[in-house]
């Protein structure tokens, strides 16, 4: 009984080990996107190992093209990092806290102040801004939301939004 217990202890570390290749990641070879400081992807390069791609971009701003793209907020400074992967985020920020989000905490509205002028109705608008907005803020927003900002006895001033700049 002891020899067959062996016997088959032996069969099926030996069956677990073969038909593994040993690979080196030195030599595996990837593509590899290559951004700028600010994030932004300038283009993408095959066929280099880790190594290579390193010594290429001595930088850090190149991550694997199989990695998984997440979003990312740090509260103290209200930053919002968009489909970029958490190698990079290692690399080109090692020393600020960011958490993973969902990729909707944050959006892009546009604004503009809207002045109405009551004794004849008369209605104007400032330029358009852009703004990032995130969090609880997103939930009350929608296109044509407007928030009052301030009244005197002549004049009605509020703040509208739009999502796309276009549309009040």
């Amino acid at each position: 009984m002891k020899q067959i217990l062996i016997l088959f202890l032996f069969t099926s570390l030996n069956l677990s080990c073969k038909d593994k290749p040993q690979v080196l990641p030195e030599i595996i070879k990837f593509c590899w996107n290559i951004t700028s400081q600010q994030l932004i992807t300038i283009k993408t390069v095959c066929d280099k190992t880790a190594v290579e791609i390193a010594t290429e971009y001595p930088d850090g701003c190149y991550y694997r093209n199989d990695e998984p793209l997440k979003c990312w907020f740090e509260t103290s400074t209200n930053s919002f990092i968009k489909n970029c992967p958490v190698s990079l985020i290692i690399k080109v920020a090692p020393n600020r806290n960011f958490t993973m989000v969902d990729c909707n905490f944050c959006a892009r509205w546009y604004y503009r102040e809207k002045r109405k002028f009551l004794p004849n109705s008369s209605i104007t608008y400032t330029p358009t801004s852009v703004t990032q907005l995130c969090g609880d803020t997103l939930a009350t927003l929608y296109r044509g939301r407007e928030v009052p900002l301030r009244q005197s006895a002549d004049s009605i001033i509020t703040r509208q939004f739009s999502d796309n700049g276009n549309d009040w």
